[in-house]
């Protein structure tokens, strides 16, 4: 939870209640000392001076402090002894005037109490209050209260709005770019380097802004790729019937070789595009049913049979006698061709396929003995429309991308790595989903 926005709000309304508290209780210690100045009279007075002068010095000086706290100064006035300057002007009135309560000029007030010392002599005691030392009134003190509760919430609330908006600006300021086409806009990294929920948010809608902008970089260039590949078939086709015309019997049979072509090219788009596992569901992209997928390999050996003894290629099949299992079969089939026809096509003089089952499924390998690829490319052979580094191969580079997308559907991947001594190892695992009877 460090670093959770929830965990900083709560620690922000929390430090503003405290606050809010603190002032409440400032605010009710001052109602109080209002309320005990207000209550204090002569005859209180005289009982607690007698009192502390009984007791001692300590006592008399806990008095001076306890006034002091309500916003009085004691004063003892012993004949004609000097009072402190403030008051000497007042010490007339203060001694003309009975016991009691005595409003002094500019708002002063001062309780006046004759008492008898311990040794007997009279004096009088003098609570006085000057102008400016009165405590609060109870409502200046409410209206303070209030002010400053509202001051402590407003400035936290803007801090915490302020810290949350913030981040959030730059999110919607970073959305509105990627909305207008500016499709390489990503959150500022101080507003996604955090560990809150915003922060979370930011990291999301990056990794988000990244997949969308692959996915039309890749719809593009499929675009561009896709419109390459059928202008190149029909222009030899268009070659094809220029020469039919001129009496060429072989042309049509090349026309027809082209049309192949491009049926072949449209129906790997297809599926290629049926099987994106972001725009579909699963049940939509395959049709489970139960098949001999021994015999699937076989059936595939003997169809590429033929093109591999026309190129002197030994096309080796290993499976077992039989092994069911729920699987689309056109897309496996599809797959499988993919994977020999690859094979074959880049093969010096050997194809091998391998089924077996794995401890987590079913492993069907197709290995051959060409040039291979460099390790550092090899993750790049599931691209589609990769066609080797310089982009010369041969083929339309849908073939292993397809095989990928299949293997995906299946719940399985698909893997490649470099055979011993040279050559490529291509291997589609999936679980395996036992057939039922």
């Amino acid at each position: 939870m460090r670093g959770s926005l929830t965990l900083r709000l709560l620690m922000a309304f929390w430090l503003a209640l405290v606050v809010t508290l603190l002032i409440s209780v400032f605010v009710t210690q001052r109602i109080n000392a209002y309320r005990a100045w207000s209550a204090l009279d002569a005859e209180q007075l005289a009982d607690a001076v007698t009192a502390a002068q009984y007791r001692g010095r300590a006592a008399t000086r806990e008095l001076h402090r306890r006034l002091r706290e309500r916003g009085y100064r004691l004063v003892i006035i012993r004949g004609s002894r000097p009072l402190p300057p403030e008051l000497e002007s007042l010490r007339n009135e203060i001694m003309n005037a009975p016991a009691g309560k005595l409003r002094l000029p500019r708002g002063g007030l001062a309780v006046i109490a004759p008492v008898t010392e311990p040794d007997g002599d009279q004096v009088t005691a003098v609570a006085v209050q000057m102008p400016g030392e009165r405590p609060v009134s109870p409502g200046l003190a409410l209206g303070l209260h209030l002010v400053l509760s509202l001051l402590v919430i407003t400035l936290v609330a803007w801090w915490v709005a302020r810290r949350l908006t913030r981040p959030v600006r730059g999110i919607q300021q970073a959305v509105r770019r990627f909305a207008g086409g500016e499709l390489g806009t990503r959150v500022a990294p101080e507003h996604r380097s955090g560990q809150d929920e915003i922060a979370a948010l930011a990291r999301d809608f990056d990794s988000m802004a990244a997949r969308i902008e692959t996915l039309v970089r890749d719809r593009d260039r499929l675009l561009h790729d896709v419109s390459h590949e059928i202008r190149s078939p029909l222009a030899r086709m268009r070659l094809a019937l220029e020469l039919a015309r001129a009496q060429r019997p072989d042309a049509l049979d090349r026309c027809d070789a082209e049309v192949d072509r491009i049926d072949d090219l449209v129906e790997e788009i297809l599926t290629f595009a049926r099987l994106d596992p972001e725009q579909v569901s699963e049940h939509s992209r395959i049709q489970r049913e139960s098949t001999d997928l021994a015999q699937l390999c076989r059936d595939a050996g003997e169809r590429h049979g033929i093109l591999a003894d026309e190129r002197d290629i030994r096309l080796d099949i290993k499976t077992p006698d039989r092994l069911d299992a729920q699987v689309d079969i056109r897309l496996i089939d599809r797959a499988l061709d993919n994977l020999i026809s690859n094979a074959l096509r880049y093969a010096n003089t050997r194809v091998r396929v391998h089924l077996g089952r794995t401890p987590d499924g079913i492993r069907m390998a197709v290995e051959d003995d060409g040039p291979g690829v460099p390790p550092g490319q090899l993750p790049r052979v599931f691209e589609p429309f990769w066609r080797g580094g310089d982009g010369h191969g041969t083929g339309y580079g849908l073939g292993l991308a397809l095989v990928d997308r299949v293997a995906r559907a299946h719940h399985g991947q698909v893997q490649a790595q470099t055979a011993q001594p040279h050559g490529l190892i291509v291997t589609l695992l999936f679980p395996a989903f036992e057939a039922t009877t």
